[in-house]
């Protein structure tokens, strides 16, 4: 069965590099992911974008400062099978000294 092991993605601090990787199991491989417009679901934060299995960026506005995100990811194997997971992306500034995950 497709499933995703990630189940929480860490915060991202403005003004630094960010990288987070999405891992899943089962399935027949490859498995490709992918952003889903769930209901409600946002875009990534200008300066994030999903490449391959890994969310990747900076995010520079400080406007973004205190605003937290709800992705939604889709995994889809070479079967077709697909499984879809709600993340919770929360950003904040770029002082923050600890490696923070928030709880989805």
């Amino acid at each position: 069965m497709l499933s995703f092991v990630t189940t929480r993605l860490p915060v991202v601090f403005i003004n630094r590099e960010y990288s987070a990787k999405i891992a899943t199991k089962g399935g027949t491989r490859p498995v490709t992911i992918s952003l889903t417009g769930a209901p409600g679901s946002r875009v990534l934060p200008d300066g994030l974008s999903l490449v391959g299995n890994e969310i990747t960026g900076t995010v520079i506005d400080p406007r973004e400062k205190n605003k937290s995100y709800v992705i939604y990811l889709e995994a889809k194997d070479s079967m077709g099978t697909t499984v879809v997971k709600e993340f919770e992306l929360k950003v904040r500034n770029g002082s923050g000294s600890t490696y923070e995950y928030m709880l989805d």
